[in-house]
């Protein structure tokens, strides 16, 4: 997976091209990482919390714009709260439970409204880079 910087204006309206997110939010949203559901009105929102369901979206966008191939799925019926995954991220949270890129907060519950903590977020990036054997 190659990431450069983006030359481009932002693609929203609250990403300044002076702030030091710019080419990250820019360049993941270029390349269809960021799914529409996490737009609103053209705005990002950079300073929003994320939810554990939405951080599986981006790292599993990623993963399959970078890996050949597809992933089983079949994982959520464990979870209790299994119907509250927001639609579009459904997919997403399934191929990350199954490949261990995430866990649930208990066995039976994922939980996916709650905000991801800084160590939620690093164990899912150190997983996921595992998983492209990048770790």
């Amino acid at each position: 997976m190659t990431i450069t910087d983006s030359a481009l204006a932002s693609n929203f309206a609250d990403v300044a091209k002076n702030e030091w997110y710019f080419n990250s939010v820019n360049v993941l949203s270029e390349k269809g990482y960021i799914p529409q559901e996490m737009i609103a009105n053209g705005n990002f929102e950079p300073n929003k919390p994320i939810t554990r369901e939405e951080i599986c979206s981006l790292v599993m966008n990623a993963y399959e714009s970078s890996v050949i191939g597809s992933v089983a799925t079949g994982n959520l019926d464990r979870f209790v709260d299994s119907g509250e995954i927001a639609e579009y991220a459904k997919g997403s949270v399934d191929k990350a439970v199954t490949l261990h890129v995430i866990k649930g907060v208990t066995d039976k519950s994922f939980q996916p409204k709650a905000l991801a903590t800084r160590a939620q977020a690093a164990t899912i990036l150190k997983r996921f880079f595992s998983v492209l054997n990048m770790a």
